[in-house]
């Protein structure tokens, strides 16, 4: 069996894929947070975010967990330079568009809590994309294994 030979990552990768790695472990810390709020914190909520978070079907709250925990262990394959990072990101994404595009066109989040609400849903799937291209990038310059 041959072993294969990488060449060293730039500076900027590890800063992508540090980044990444934070921003995504903020991304598992809000799931955790919205799927084990209180009564309490429920009812601080306004009546339109209560509503919304009543009518969320199971699969979108799933696509939610499999989006965050699949695009963090995206950014440790990528500080671990495996090619597995494509696939966790590939997965990541898939389930980003599962979940926003279902809260944006079924649910009509918009309508229930102003344009602005889409503001951070469009960044979560650019960000997505562009952790997607970065480890195809890496894996096409020989940085992955």
């Amino acid at each position: 069996m041959s072993a294969q030979v990488l060449s060293n990552p730039p500076k900027w990768f590890w800063f992508a894929a540090g980044s990444a790695l934070l921003w995504n472990l903020i991304g598992v810390t809000t799931y955790i947070v919205s799927v084990t709020m209180s009564a309490d914190a429920i009812a601080a909520l306004s009546e339109a975010e209560q509503r919304l978070r009543d009518a969320t079907p199971a699969f979108v709250t799933g696509a939610y967990a499999t989006a965050v925990f699949a695009g963090t262990f995206g950014a440790m394959f990528l500080l671990l330079r495996r090619k597995w990072a494509v696939s966790a990101y590939s997965v990541s994404l898939v389930c980003l568009l599962v979940q926003f595009g279902y809260m944006l066109l079924a649910m009509n989040i918009i309508t229930a809590t102003g344009a602005v609400s889409a503001i951070l849903p469009v960044t979560i799937i650019i960000i997505g994309l562009l952790m997607l291209r970065l480890s195809h990038f890496a894996r096409r310059s020989g940085w992955l294994s």
